[in-house]
């Protein structure tokens, strides 16, 4: 059981963090309790949304056969919009 709920709380506290806020500084804890009988846990995932963030200028390396303006293209952000 221990292996399957650390996985449970690995995949909580990462969806927490991505979706929960879409804040890249956001904070996740968890709290776990085994129970008594051992067959049963409680977790307890608290989320705190961090700051703002923006994205930052683009570099584009390493491209050889597909220009920089094609690769800026399919970007779905711009640099400067909210995170």
């Amino acid at each position: 059981m221990k292996s399957l709920k650390s996985t449970g709380l690995m995949l909580v506290a990462a969806l927490a963090l991505n979706v929960s806020f879409a804040q890249p500084y956001g904070k996740v804890a968890t709290a776990e309790d085994d129970g008594s009988d051992g067959k049963q846990a409680v977790l307890t995932f608290t989320a705190e949304p961090g700051k703002l963030a923006h994205f930052g200028p683009v570099e584009v390396v390493g491209n050889k056969s597909v220009s920089d303006r094609i690769i800026r293209r399919q970007l779905t952000f711009k640099p400067g919009e909210l995170f």
